[in-house]
C-alpha cells in the first residue's frame, strides 16, 4: 500500500496482512509544504520493519539521497521525477544514463563512508536526526 506517513496507518495496515507498504507524500504536489518522507521511514522502520517490507518514494533525487533512504532503514527507494528528467534531457538514452549517474553516486557515498554493500548503509551512515 502506498501513502503511509504515521504509525497508526501502518498498524492497521499490519492487522489487515499488508505485506509492504510505501513511504510517499504523493510526490508533495498536494502540499507543497508537507511532510517529507524521509521523516516518517525514519519512525516506522523500528517499529514495523520487521512486519512489513517498507519502502519509499518521492522526494529523492541523486545517488546520496538513495544512500540515506537506504540507511534509514528502506527495503526499496522509488524514484520518478529524476529517470524522467534524464529522458526529457537526452531522449531514449536519458533513463539509462541517469541510472548510471545514480548508481555512481551511491557507489561515491558507500565509498566515502566505507561500505561495501548496500544492504550494511544502516551500519555506516546512520544520521543523528532526521528534520521533521
Amino acid at each position: 500500500m502506498k501513502g503511509f506517513v504515521n504509525p497508526d496507518d501502518a498498524a492497521i495496515a499490519v492487522k489487515h496482512g499488508v505485506d509492504g507498504v510505501i513511504v510517499s507524500n504523493h510526490g508533495g504536489r498536494q502540499l507543497d509544504r508537507g511532510q517529507s518522507t524521509i521523516a516518517p521511514l525514519y519512525k516506522l522502520v523500528p517499529e514495523f520493519g520487521n512486519k512489513l517490507k517498507i519502502m519509499i518514494d518521492g522526494g529523492m533525487y541523486s545517488g546520496a539521497d538513495i544512500a540515506a533512504c537506504l540507511a534509514c532503514g528502506a527495503d526499496f527507494a522509488f524514484m520518478g521525477r529524476t529517470p524522467m528528467f534524464g529522458v526529457c534531457a537526452l531522449g531514449r538514452y536519458g533513463g539509462h544514463h541517469t541510472f548510471e549517474m545514480l548508481k555512481k553516486q551511491l557507489q561515491q557515498v558507500m565509498e566515502q563512508v566505507g561500505c561495501e554493500r548496500v544492504r550494511d548503509l544502516r551500519n555506516h551512515l546512520i544520521p543523528e536526526s532526521v528534520p521533521v
